[in-house]
Order: structure tokens, then sequence, then C-alpha cells
């Protein structure tokens, strides 16, 4: 079977149109490999109960289709993928003409603005205040060996703080880094 690619909003039209079953069969996949490839591609389905609310006359609540998120692919493919989610090409889909370059419907600048206007801005903080226990256990190790360094005649290797060294020091301010992100 060749790859077929339908786009959300289309998706969303069927899925909510009849049930998951009936729409996924028409494709030859389960109802949950559907329900699964509405969840990644960001398409809200209707609730268990649904259908047979509706045909009870019961009221009941369709979800809107969200915008899709930066980046995300508006197309979705519903057939012609293996059980792993890899796609099978035939000769037709190889040998045939290429596909048109992809179009965007609004710019890049407005989709930058959309994203920072929804992350805000961040704060990061400059010092670390408190240290996880295993790095606070080591300074207070460092901090032993220091008052120990003081009272020995010959110092060895074994007896120097953890820290002090220019490799532990740079792999330090790492870690500090990586920690205040």
């Amino acid at each position: 079977m060749a790859l077929k690619r339908l786009s959300r909003q289309e998706v969303y039209d069927l899925v909510w149109s009849e049930p998951m079953t009936a729409v996924a069969g028409r494709y030859g996949i389960s109802d949950v490999v559907f329900k699964k490839k509405c969840a990644k591609a960001g398409i809200p389905t209707p609730d268990r109960g649904y259908w047979a609310k509706k045909e009870a006359g019961k009221p009941t609540t369709r979800t809107p289709l969200p915008k899709r998120m930066p980046g995300q692919d508006d197309d979705v493919v519903v057939a012609g993928e293996d059980r792993y989610g890899y796609s099978r090409f035939e000769e037709s889909d190889l040998l045939g003409p290429l596909p048109s370059p992809p179009e965007f419907p609004e710019p890049i600048e407005t989709i930058r603005e959309e994203i920072q206007k929804a992350i805000g801005k961040v704060a990061v903080q400059r010092e670390v205040r408190i240290w996880p226990n295993p790095i606070r256990r080591r300074f207070e190790e460092d901090e032993k060996r220091r008052e120990k360094i003081k009272t020995l005649t010959y110092v060895s290797s074994w007896d120097k703080p953890m820290f002090e060294s220019p490799f532990e020091l740079r792999r330090f301010r790492v870690l500090k880094l990586s920690l205040n992100c």
C-alpha cells in the first residue's frame, strides 16, 4: 500500500464524523494505531462513549483542533507504514516526479514572536545557592582536607582537595553552569 497522507484538518474531520474503528479500517490499520497517530499529530479525538451519547441524543462536546506546534508537520501519514512506523515505498513513489517544495503559511518571524510570547521571560540564577547532596558532601570533604593539610609535613595528592587542580576547577565550572540553567 502506498503512503497515504492527509492534512491535520482532514484527519480531524474524519475522526469527528464517524467512529475511530470505521475510519481506521478504511486505511487498513487498527483504531489504536490511528488514535496514536492522532495523538502524535496533536489532533483531539472523541472520548469513550462519545458515539453512544450522540446516538442516544445526549449532549456532546467537540474539542476544537488546536494550532500545530512550531516545526510540526501539517500532514499525517495514515497508511503505508509498517508496524514500527517506517514508510514502505513502492516503485511509483520512488520513480515518480519529485514532490513540490513545502510551503509555510506563516513567516518565520511570526512563529518566533508566538514562541517568545508563549515562553515568556526566562530567569536564570547567577549563583547556585543550594547544591545537591553529593556535591555538597564533596565540598565538605574538600574543606576537611584543607584543614588536614595544615597539620601535615608532607602533602600527597591523596590529601589535596578535589577542586583545586585546573582540570577539576574546569569541571566544577561546567557543573555550576549546568546547574544554573
